[in-house]
């Protein structure tokens, strides 16, 4: 017991940019498009902000979006929060959210979550802080 408690006492200080987590096994990715275990959704939970959430009575709310629309019933216009910046310190863009969700439509990329974006037809920018999402 003596030696449990010596050793808690021998800690560094935490980081502040430094995230740790004890999980009992490995992420299969960091990628939150790829990776689809429980540990890696955890970290990426953790990690990453989502474009829209649901809160915990289940209404869409905005996570890096300040506001979004659906002019009919195929297309949905999603406003981005402005000042939101990526670790290495670019700020995101539509362009960013283009890319992303743009993978899951492209035939080349290998991902299990594709299924939950197969009716998605494109996604474009519109400006720099507008995305445009178009269904099938």
């Amino acid at each position: 017991m003596l030696c449990l408690v010596l050793a808690a006492c021998n800690q560094r200080p935490l980081e502040s940019d430094v995230i740790t987590v004890a999980v009992l096994s490995s992420p299969n990715s960091l990628d939150p498009r790829i990776g689809s275990d429980e540990t890696s959704q955890r970290v990426h939970q953790l990690v990453f902000d989502y474009l829209l959430a649901l809160d915990d009575k289940l209404r869409v709310t905005g996570g890096l979006a300040t506001d979004w629309e659906q002019p009919n019933p195929l297309t949905y216009i999603v406003h981005l929060r402005k000042g939101v910046r990526f670790h290495d310190g670019h700020e995101l863009t539509a362009d960013d959210v283009v890319h992303t969700f743009g993978s899951f439509i492209d035939p080349s990329f290998i991902s299990p979550r594709k299924g939950a974006y197969r009716m998605l037809g494109s996604v474009e920018a519109v400006d720099r802080y507008t995305v445009r999402f178009t269904l099938k």
